[in-house]
């Protein structure tokens, strides 16, 4: 296929699906051919993520669950403090002492459960982070594949990714985001 039809065909299916290119991607040459480069923006791909949208709600919602629980358990400890306030005046040295020991012991049973449950919901967040991350770099080599990239590299214009400055018409983000949501 001569160069022209290819890029007929590129710019063709480009179109059709919404998207307009007015350059190709970066040609290089070297003693040995031509190269394709391709700039891809990981935090744009990720906020796009259709699937990183249903996950993260999943997440919030367990944790909203997980707060409703602690928000009951401590209301309901704070109840019972009230309560051992207003009588212990009418106690005996010793019932007090144990119920001032029962009472810190429920306290410090139920900061156990807060920090085991966050600890859980760190972990299923990494573990998204991860799974998303795999997703996204498997639809950039399918990306990369499918339209004959040679080199992909990562730019985020917020932070230092090595990459300081690149032509708009080398970034492919959005062809990594429809590969990852269709």
């Amino acid at each position: 296929m001569s160069r022209r039809l290819a890029w007929w065909v590129v710019v063709s299916s480009l179109m059709l699906a919404g998207v307009f290119i007015a350059v190709p991607p970066l040609h290089a040459q070297s003693g040995s051919g031509e190269y394709t480069i391709g700039i891809v923006e990981l935090q744009q791909v990720m906020d796009a993520y259709n699937k990183r949208a249903v996950e993260v709600q999943k997440l919030e919602q367990e944790a909203k669950e997980y707060q409703d629980k602690f928000d009951k358990l401590q209301a309901d400890f704070e109840e019972t403090v009230d309560e051992f306030q207003k009588a212990k005046g009418t106690m005996s040295e010793e019932k007090r002492t144990d119920r001032e020991l029962e009472l810190d012991s429920r306290r410090r049973d139920i900061q156990s459960q807060v920090r085991q449950a966050e600890a859980l919901l760190e972990g299923k967040q990494r573990r998204l982070k991860q799974s998303l991350l795999k997703d996204i770099v498997k639809a950039i080599e399918t990306v990369g594949n499918r339209d004959n990239y040679h080199l992909i590299l990562e730019a985020d214009p917020e932070s230092r990714t090595g990459v300081l400055f690149y032509s708009p018409t080398l970034n492919m983000t959005q062809k990594v985001i429809d590969e990852l949501n269709k």
